[in-house]
């Protein structure tokens, strides 16, 4: 995750529901968030299956001009991208079902992460940047992880 995201990230825990900040999230051009999603939930959860942030809390917060990317399963799926949209971000980047990886492993939907991450601060457009880090991954491997991965998609927000 720390590699992927390209920062020490806020960890949850202690990061909660009730301990989360927005001034922890907002101000930065690029957010990387690793959570639990569940399809139809308006909450994102950790490994301990304790809530991390809802829609409300989501849809306050200020994201203008950021790009998400959102290892979190059934993002379309939940009210969690309308959230993330009516918080300002730029394009949100994410998956639809479960979207896989191996815990301990730069794999599947982090390895996405690092290369989106790669061409964003190369000056690519996000469009572009998940294209060509999915171009990347779809030589890399050939496995499960990777197939879900490969049908992540970019939603175009407020800019």
């Amino acid at each position: 995750m720390r590699r992927a995201a390209g920062v020490e990230p806020h960890l949850s825990p202690p990061v909660s529901l009730k301990t989360l900040a927005p001034k922890q999230i907002e101000g930065h051009e690029f957010i990387y968030l690793k959570l639990l999603g569940v399809q139809g939930v308006d909450c994102w959860f950790n490994e301990d299956e304790e809530p991390v942030i809802d829609a409300n809390l989501l849809s306050k917060v200020d994201l203008s001009g950021a790009v998400v990317f959102a290892a979190v399963c059934y993002l379309p799926e939940s009210p969690m991208l309308k959230a993330l949209m009516k918080a300002g971000a730029s394009y949100v980047i994410g998956g639809s079902g479960l979207n896989y990886y191996w815990p301990g492993k730069l794999t599947g939907v982090d390895l996405l992460g690092l290369y989106v991450r790669w061409m964003l601060e190369r000056g690519i457009s996000p469009k572009m940047a998940l294209k060509i880090g999915k171009a990347r991954l779809k030589w890399a491997r050939r496995d499960m992880v990777t197939r879900d991965t490969l049908a992540f998609k970019v939603w175009r927000g407020k800019i």
